[in-house]
């Protein structure tokens, strides 16, 4: 099994020698089974490991399956970092299901720890059952391709699954030729969740009356779906590129003809991709969302209107199709101003003036940032931005900037996070204001977003080690009375 593993972590490149991994652990089978064998290849592959451990605080046996992976940590010499959450109370809190947000938490929880640790790659337990039970699951709720490939074994270039084809007996056997414990989770059998009827009751069934191996013949069918689901997004990427359509751009505008003129499947596919780009977590566009969008633009009079989730707002207007945020009120605001550096912006519509300077690495303050130890979010890591400034390694920076107001689609990747998030979804996060989020400042460069005005920064313009020069932002909320006696003082 441990030769089985290894070969699938070099078919998909998972791990590269010198990497850190961060092994999630909840204390039962497939995760003890997925650090053991990391374990074990460690060495060999040129690896270091960190265990990572949640507790959701959801059931009785929590707190002892908590102490049973930190005496395992303990056994093999690993650090453990661990986190506590009571996802009931968040669930009711957040409107989400226990599921949901259980899982909205604990990959949260991971991308703090990864970065916590500096760890490059997450690595997960899921095994050739969990890819099954997915696929059914998604196939029962009617989803396209982009649900029926399950599981992928790499996501986002970080999250990796070495056990993905590796089977739930598969794992036992290994399990109990190593002498190895885990903890059980009673919870998965009951049957009140759907992916426990799958697993207990319609995969028996179809293993024993219909098709002898159905997990594998289910993942083998994901692997070919994944395939080819892949190749219809980079047609969509070559689609929306060759038609100009960005994704910072506050009316998305089709050519009615140009989109009748693909084939169907490719025309729904881009109708998602746009629609989603409105979703905070690019999620809740269904089949009969796409479906009314194309018969607006189809089938429609020549104008029309539709409303739809999201606050979004398809509209026909002779041949064009424009999708576009309905949202009101402070939403209107529009703003954008260059940069001049050094030099110092004065922005109505966000009641705030911004004055930009370049300060070497070595000023003391600087220096003071950079020494500080204690971080208390992760957009604040290493201290790179306090109350009121904000500091940025200038050489990293792409010219021109500007700054303005958020788009549609507009993304950016945190401080300590691998990849991109929508601007939409930190706001949420953050429980800002729809009126507000239109007015707070955003620096922009070539390249992206940078740097959300007193919230977030971009981990590409971070300051480390080797930056030489520093962007500096002095930033401050200030009254239009303010503003006009400091105009005539100037």
């Amino acid at each position: 099994m441990i030769v089985k593993v290894r070969k699938v972590i070099e078919k998909y490149e998972m791990i590269r020698p010198g990497d850190r991994v961060l092994v999630a652990v909840s204390g039962g089978p497939d995760s003890v089974a997925l650090l053991a064998i990391l374990h074990k290849l460690s060495p060999e592959l040129g690896v270091s490991l960190i265990v990572a451990h949640l507790n959701h605080n959801l059931r009785s046996e929590a707190d002892d399956e908590e102490q049973f992976v930190r005496e395992l940590c303990l056994s093999m010499g690993l650090q453990m970092e661990s986190a506590r959450a009571d996802i009931l109370d968040l669930s009711r809190s957040n409107g989400k299901s226990v599921e949901d947000m259980a899982r909205e938490v604990r990959y949260s929880f991971l991308d703090q720890a990864s970065a916590h640790v500096n760890a490059a790659r997450i690595a997960l337990g899921h095994h050739l059952d969990d890819q099954a039970e997915t696929v059914l699951m998604n196939l029962l709720r009617g989803s396209g391709p982009e649900g029926l490939k399950g599981m992928t074994p790499v996501r986002d270039r970080r999250y990796i699954r070495p056990l993905l084809y590796t089977s739930s007996f598969e794992i036992r056997e290994f399990l109990a030729g190593e002498g190895l414990s885990f903890a059980v989770d009673h919870s998965n059998l009951d049957p009140k969740y759907l992916r426990n009827r799958i697993r207990h009751e319609l995969l028996p069934l179809l293993e024993n009356q219909y098709k002898t191996g159905i997990e594998r013949t289910l993942a083998r069918t994901a692997e070919i779906i994944g395939r080819e689901d892949d190749f219809m997004e980079d047609q969509v990427r070559l689609v929306l590129s060759d038609w100009n359509i960005s994704e910072s751009t506050d009316n998305l505008c089709l050519d009615i003809s140009r989109l009748r003129a693909l084939h169907e499947a490719l025309a729904r596919r881009i109708i998602k991709v746009l629609l989603e780009r409105f979703s905070p977590d690019e999620k809740g566009v269904f089949s009969s969302h796409i479906q009314a969008v194309l018969d607006l633009a189809f089938f429609g009079k020549p104008s029309g209107r539709l409303n739809l989730p999201f606050a979004v707002e398809a509209r026909r207007d002779y041949w064009r199709l424009i999708l576009s945020s309905r949202e009101r009120s402070g939403n209107n605001v529009n703003y954008c101003y260059p940069v001049a550096v050094p030099g110092r912006i004065h922005i109505p519509e966000a009641k705030m003036i911004l004055e930009f300077s370049v300060i070497d690495a070595n000023h003391q303050e600087v220096v003071e940032l950079m020494m500080e130890k204690e971080v208390t979010t992760r957009e604040c890591a290493v201290g790179r931005q306090k109350a009121g400034q904000a500091y940025l390694d200038y050489e990293r920076l792409v010219f021109p900037l500007k700054i303005r107001s958020i788009q549609p689609g507009d993304r950016m990747r945190p401080l300590g996070m691998a990849g991109t998030k929508k601007l939409k979804a930190i706001f949420i996060d953050k429980k800002v204001s729809r009126d507000d989020r239109h007015r707070i400042p955003l620096l922009a460069g070539t390249d992206g977003i940078l740097w959300i005005a007193g919230s977030c920064m971009n981990e590409s313009v971070r300051i480390t080690a080797g930056t030489r020069q520093v962007l500096k932002v002095i930033y401050e909320q200030v009254s239009e009375k303010s503003i006009e006696i400091r105009e005539r003082l100037l």
